[in-house]
């Protein structure tokens, strides 16, 4: 009765690993069909597209039963920045271009370079914010977009599509129906959803169902492995050993001398990572001050990390939660899901957004 859609294929290109998914919708239901990752944890080279990604992501687009080569991508930051801006409430959309120009010159101030070096969209924050502001800005340079054209096309998929990654995230949390009922009025819980990669992280902050502000933290997967080298004056793979065993054998940490050392040392950089997180809130904050704080759920690499939930929660006052994407999700026969399912969020949330979810 219901024709069966599939997404683009879903790619998610770090600096460490290379994630693609694809989704598959019947009338309302949606299935994980496939899903793929490699990873390389001990790439060191900040911003920069895991090396032979190409070429592995032909081979597992061509080795995988991925239906059709259009493909999506979510971008990140170095390659899109956010800024919060105003445009007169008076907006009208036959004026698109106008506000567009307008903003773009915006963002080239915050970026300090040509505006017409810059691709720029926005979408309105909820009425109220005592800032004054009322859009977020996305800007990305167009040599950033073009570039990537030539990745996916030498990995032989055609780009259809460019999102942002606090839209993909906040996309996957609300088919999940996050943020669960912490607050009576769930239009004003102040919720976050935090990205832990390798060389940053990202906070998307949410107010209701709308984001409300996007930062980029210092501290990230990355920096547990290099505090862990600098303080034990190990080498960068031996620390990375050490920090995968703290994210297995956790429990062990009492018994294990050097597994305790550890895991207190990536505990003071969670705590740094509390602190950026709190002043995230805070500013949020200002703009909607009778907002009410409620959970914060982690994903990505850092995830895999069993403590942090624990870490963070303690050093914020507030519920932290592993995000699995995949909860809400029925996986196909077949389908290969990663390992934790907390690395799924990014590509889980591109794709749905590809089916129009």
């Amino acid at each position: 009765m219901f024709g069966r859609d599939y997404s683009a294929i879903a790619v998610d290109a770090g600096t460490t690993s290379l994630a693609l998914c694809q989704l598959l919708r019947s009338g309302s239901n949606v299935r994980l069909y496939q899903h793929r990752r490699v990873e390389d944890p001990l790439h060191e080279a900040p911003h920069a597209a895991l090396p032979g990604s190409a070429s592995r992501a032909a081979r597992l687009v061509t080795q995988t039963a991925f239906r059709g080569r259009v493909a999506d991508l979510a971008l990140r930051p170095p390659d899109v920045a956010f800024h919060l801006a105003n445009i007169p409430v008076d907006y009208d959309p036959a004026k698109q271009d106008e506000w567009q120009s307008l903003l773009r010159y915006d963002a080239a101030r915050n970026l300090d370079c040509d505006p017409e070096m810059l691709e720029v969209d926005w979408w309105p924050l909820p009425p109220g914010n005592r800032t004054g502001n009322n859009v977020m800005t996305i800007s990305a340079k167009r040599d950033t977009i073009e570039n990537w054209q030539s990745y996916f096309a030498a990995c032989g998929l055609t780009l259809r599509r460019i999102d942002v990654l606090p839209l993909t995230l906040l996309r996957a949390a609300l088919r999940m129906g996050l943020p669960r009922a912490t607050t009576p009025d769930r239009n004003n819980a102040l919720w976050g959803i935090l990205n832990v990669g390798c060389t940053s992280s990202l906070l998307t902050v949410v107010l209701g169902a709308h984001c409300v502000y996007v930062r980029s933290l210092a501290v990230s997967g990355g920096t547990f492995t290099s505090e862990i080298s600098r303080s034990l004056d190990v080498d960068y793979r031996s620390a990375e050993a050490l920090k995968r065993r703290i994210a297995t054998d956790w429990e062990q940490s009492t018994e294990d001398e050097l597994l305790g050392l550890g895991a207190g040392i990536v505990q003071q950089s969670v705590q740094g990572m509390a602190a950026e997180v709190q002043r995230a809130f805070q500013y949020a904050m200002e703009g909607y001050p009778e907002a009410v704080p409620t959970t914060i759920y982690v994903c990505g690499g850092g995830a895999r990390l069993t403590p942090i939930v624990d870490w963070l929660s303690e050093a914020l006052g507030v519920k932290v939660e592993a995000f699995n994407a995949l909860e809400c999700i029925e996986v196909a026969p077949g389908a290969v899901t990663p390992v934790p399912q907390t690395l799924s969020a990014v590509c889980v949330g591109l794709a749905l957004g590809g089916i129009g979810v």
